[in-house]
């Protein structure tokens, strides 16, 4: 009996399964798609490459400084004896900022000035030499000079003729002799010296006290440059945006004491991609944003750069806002918008049709029933849609929905057309 009831229940199983196999055998049939493809097509959505117009935004970003601003340093060192102005302060060109003890630089002048005078007196005498009481007075001694030497030489006479005679003494003819020499080698020197008052100090002379002159000239003119650099003024207008020292405060020569800007006219350093290189010329116009305190107002391009940064792709422009209602703070962040011509008419896509990878960009195509990738070069950017500059052309199915599992040459089976709806495709 237990081998009867266990060979019946074996047979119970069996029919079972051939019931269940058939059943499963028989429902592939009922679809004809799976039958006839062998694997199930991908169904996609796809949208037509369209001819639209652009209109062209370039927004960049920089922070708007100040075209002049300058860190005001001490010239000279010493003690602060007053810091005239405070953080927020308007200045005009010229006016005092601050200055170190001047008694110093002032004793250090009147010396100076002192030393000039004494090198100036030695010039004046110098080329004063020719006064008529010198000249009447060596003019003089020549006359005495002459008048002894003229007297002498008779008694050198008379005495030689003696001594032949034998009327005196060897020693009183030589004593004779000696003193008519005398005579005449002090009217020498006596004519020297008129002739010297007469015509002045030599070139060379005069020379030595010039050097001299224009050697205290230079110290009092430095000294002067000394004191005048105690005191320091703003170069331009602007406001005073640092104050670094106070009064009584010790600095050091080139040491900063105060900053001033001329925030009327704000500029900044901006990057543009490089594909506008051609677009952005200097003097061109562009809305300056400055969202924190809901500002906008126009700018202008003054510089540009002529290098393009190879790790951005980018190149530099500096652009100029006026702010003479002093509205922004230097330093805000601001947007920089260029509006370009537009473009009209150029092939688009719905942004969802976009493959990247490695920075290029694809499209996937419906070619008949099944999948091709093309590559593509992509330009503009408006809204939903993306500008074709190359690859595919006006017409052209690009597929947008159910892209994700796609390889070349998959089976696709269309499942909606979307001509004006854009489905970014997260797959």
């Amino acid at each position: 009996m237990k081998v009867k009831h266990f060979l019946k229940k074996i047979l119970t199983t069996l029919i079972v399964s051939s019931v269940m196999l058939l059943g499963v055998f028989g429902c592939r049939g009922e679809t004809s798609e799976e039958s006839n493809l062998g694997v199930r097509a991908r169904e996609v959505s796809v949208s037509p490459v369209a001819l639209r117009d652009f209109e062209r935004k370039i927004v960049t970003t920089g922070s708007l400084q100040p075209r002049s601003q300058a860190m005001i340093r001490a010239i000279t060192e010493g003690p602060l004896e007053v810091v005239s102005v405070e953080i927020g302060d308007r200045v005009s060109a010229g006016q005092v900022l601050f200055q170190v003890r001047l008694i110093d630089a002032e004793l250090t002048v009147k010396s100076a000035e002192a030393g000039l005078r004494i090198a100036e007196a030695a010039l004046a005498d110098l080329l004063a030499w020719q006064r008529p009481e010198e000249v009447q007075s060596q003019r003089e001694r020549l006359s005495q000079a002459q008048a002894e030497h003229e007297r002498l030489a008779r008694d050198r006479e008379r005495m030689e003729t003696l001594f032949e005679r034998g009327s005196i003494s060897q020693s009183e003819w030589d004593m004779a002799r000696t003193a008519a020499d005398s005579a005449a080698a002090a009217l020498a020197s006596t004519r020297q010296q008129l002739n010297i008052a007469e015509s002045g100090p030599t070139q060379e002379q005069i020379a030595v006290v010039r050097a001299q002159v224009a050697q205290a000239e230079a110290a009092l003119a430095q000294v002067r440059q000394i004191l005048q650099d105690a005191i320091v003024r703003a170069p331009f207008d602007g406001v005073v945006t640092q104050r670094l020292k106070k009064s009584g405060d010790f600095v050091n020569r080139a040491e900063p004491v105060v900053e001033i800007a001329d925030i009327t006219l704000l500029e900044a350093e901006m990057r543009v991609p490089e594909l506008y290189a051609r677009l952005i010329q200097q003097g061109a116009s562009l809305d300056i944003v400055v969202e924190s305190i809901g500002e906008k107002r126009p700018g202008t391009v003054f510089a540009i750069s002529e290098s393009i940064d190879p790790a951005t792709r980018t190149f530099q422009v500096k652009v100029e806002v006026d702010n003479s209602d002093r509205m922004i703070k230097a330093g805000m962040f601001c947007l920089g918008e260029f509006h370009l011509p537009t473009k009209s008419n150029v092939p688009a896509v719905l942004n969802g049709a976009l493959v990247q990878e490695e920075g290029r960009y694809y499209v996937w195509v419906a070619d008949n029933t099944t999948a091709k990738r093309i590559e593509v070069e992509v330009g503009e950017r408006e809204g939903e849609y993306r500008e074709i500059v190359s690859g595919v052309e006006p017409g052209i199915q690009v597929i947008i929905g159910g892209k994700g599992a796609l390889t070349e040459g998959t089976e696709i089976v269309i499942r909606e057309n979307l001509n004006s709806t854009a489905e970014n495709g997260a797959e």
